[in-house]
């Protein structure tokens, strides 16, 4: 029978960050009736090809209130989990815990030896110790939220219903229902905050004990109205670039004078926008892509700013009417399909790009039994179905700045490519020739029923099928 276990003592090895010792993991043989002992090579000498970060000193600092959850939340981590909660940051916030002593990352050794990619992190004794304790508080904690909930519902009930009915089903959700309460209490006392930041200091002291209030309350059913009521929901603003007229009262704002996109607050009373010519219109969820594509094309752009609005719905559509077709480029990832959803119920012919469908870099991919894949899952019923599918069968997001502004390129290459062969006038981009366009990498577009002719302006859609 062989084990693995971390040796006690620690090594030299190259690569390993200050403030940090690397301990060898050791396989170890037990025959029956003895006691283990390491495994050795044919020369003598102990394997290494793994080892252990710990802190050089014993006591464990303070968990950040924003890695409380995360790290206490299980005893170990595997690396692609560590990654999706902090992305860009997962090496550098994995050694601040190693550091803190809160965390023990193992990692591979590389030829060299040098240390080499991490594995996960397992926590200390310390940390298990520390979770143990939250999980018994947690749920004395709990008994008592929901004690104050049930109080609450009676009074919330008769002042609003659909309130009432988050507040219930609050109840069996503990990691949102502080949030749900206090919105119920101070709904209830008539308190406004000055935004998600406020609301949370007040309520919880510190504002990274909380990501986002709003978000959470939306989650157990909480309409946005009480978000408003509340000064939670920040006003809405989109981003515009291009041949676009402004109008607030008796002003207009030419638009396409300025380098944009322009920030733009969506709730402003009489505020009305409209294209002074007929050009493409490119939605996108990524300022740097909006920024690129609104210097390198002379279209409109419509930077969306996270999840649109009803104001910012209504600009949207005001601009679709005259625009030559309409262009969704979102994240391909669970946020990106929730907003392309939404612009697609305000302009059901759009056509919804999917950046994953040109080259790009691989990523860590979701977990299968993931909230991202549950998600995804849900919305292949929905209007962006073809988005969701598609990153369902990639598995991982695709969000990157220049995939974005490559298949934007693309779409707005062989619509004006296409409305040439038609004998239409093309629209005021054109972007390269039908010989520069790559055979080998057509142009995927995911749509709602794209091969039933709601496509790009309707009967386009066939007309690119025939191109190819």
């Amino acid at each position: 029978m062989t084990m693995r276990r971390a040796a006690d003592r620690a090594i030299e090895l190259r690569g390993v960050p200050d403030g940090i010792k690397a301990y060898p993991v050791d396989d170890w043989r037990k025959s029956e009736g003895a006691s283990p002992e390491p495994v050795r090579t044919r020369r003598g000498r102990l394997k290494l090809d793994e080892v252990e970060l710990r802190a050089e000193g014993s006591s464990a600092a303070p968990l950040d209130p924003d890695d409380l959850a995360f790290v206490l939340g299980a005893r170990r981590r595997q690396w692609r989990t560590i990654e999706t909660r902090y992305h860009a940051d997962a090496w550098s916030n994995a050694l601040r815990l190693v550091r803190a002593g809160h965390v023990v990352l193992r990692c591979t050794v590389e030829p060299g030896p040098r240390l080499g990619k991490p594995i996960g992190w397992r926590l200390t004794d310390t940390a298990i110790r520390a979770a143990r304790a939250r999980a018994g508080t947690r749920s004395d904690a709990t008994q008592a939220w929901q004690s104050r909930a049930r109080s609450l519902a009676a009074s919330l009930d008769g002042v609003h219903p659909v309130f009432f009915a988050a507040l219930r089903n609050a109840v069996d959700s503990p990691a949102s229902l502080p949030v749900v309460v206090h919105a119920a209490e101070d709904y209830l006392s008539g308190i406004v905050h000055d935004g998600p930041r406020a609301f949370v200091q007040q309520h919880f002291g510190n504002t990274k004990a909380r990501r986002d209030p709003a978000a959470a309350l939306r989650r157990t059913g909480v309409p946005d109205d009480v978000l408003v009521a509340l000064g939670l929901r920040r006003s809405a603003r989109i981003g515009l670039a291009g041949p676009i007229d402004l109008h607030i009262g008796n002003h207009t704002v030419p638009l396409e004078k300025l380098d944009g996109p322009v920030l733009l607050r969506t709730d402003q009373a009489d505020l009305r926008i409209e294209l002074t010519r007929p050009v493409a219109l490119v939605i996108v969820e990524n300022l740097q892509a909006a920024d690129a594509v609104a210097d390198r094309f002379d279209d409109a752009v419509v930077y969306i700013a996270g999840m649109p609005g009803p104001a910012a719905l209504r600009l949207v559509r005001a601009l679709a009417t005259r625009a030559t077709t309409t262009f969704i480029c979102t994240d391909a990832d669970a946020g990106g399909v929730r907003i392309a959803e939404k612009l697609l119920g305000a302009v059901p012919t759009a056509v919804v790009l999917d950046p994953g469908s040109v080259p790009h870099p691989p990523r860590p991919r979701w977990q299968s039994d993931g909230s991202a894949t549950a998600e995804l899952q849900r919305a292949l019923h929905g209007r962006a179905r073809d988005l969701a599918a598609a990153c369902l069968e990639r598995g991982y997001p695709v969000e990157q700045e220049a995939t974005i502004i490559d298949i934007v390129t693309r779409a707005l290459a062989e619509f004006a490519v296409t409305t040439e062969a038609r004998g239409v006038d093309p629209p005021i981009t054109t972007v390269g020739r039908a010989s520069e366009l790559d055979a080998t990498s057509r142009l995927e577009v995911v749509t709602r029923d794209l091969h039933s002719g709601d496509g790009i302006d309707g009967e386009r859609t066939a007309a690119i099928d025939d191109e190819h």
